[in-house]
């Protein structure tokens, strides 16, 4: 199968899992899986290897390991409701600082304990993620932009 430089990748859905595990039963190859699915061989066979235990493929488990591995392979919010973070930047922004402000003096009031650097992630870049993060994940936001 060829693939299309304009798709993007989605994630096998629950409903493609099950049809793997149905046709793995009936018989059929990872390319003939592939063809039904218009997948690549690629992704049947890693699904295949990542997901198969104890000589077994079964769907429901399948969805689950692959619902873990998605949570746990990203990163924490940096800015979470309950933490001293959070408290911190919801203070300066009731003071009318910036995000810019708030972040380079975080960058370097927070600095790492052995080399005494600015913490990777909280620098001028970081100032779109302070709004960011507060109006899309704060129940106090209309509070803190007015």
């Amino acid at each position: 199968m060829h693939h299309n430089p304009s798709k993007r990748y989605q994630q096998l859905q629950p409903e493609e899992r099950m049809t793997i595990a149905s046709l793995l039963q009936q018989q059929f190859t990872i390319t003939q899986i592939a063809q039904r699915l218009k997948r690549s061989s690629s992704t049947i066979s890693r699904e295949l290897k990542r997901n198969t235990q104890d000589g077994c493929y079964a769907s429901q488990v399948a969805t689950t390991c692959a619902r873990q591995r998605r949570r746990h392979g990203r990163p924490a919010r940096k800015l979470h409701s309950e933490g001293i973070l959070f408290g911190v930047v919801h203070h300066t922004l009731m003071l009318r600082w910036s995000p810019e402000q708030i972040s380079l003096t975080l960058a370097f009031t927070i600095a790492d304990q052995i080399n005494n650097r600015p913490r990777k992630g909280l620098g001028v870049r970081s100032a779109l993620a302070v709004y960011t993060e507060l109006l899309r994940n704060n129940p106090l936001h209309s509070t803190l932009i007015h």
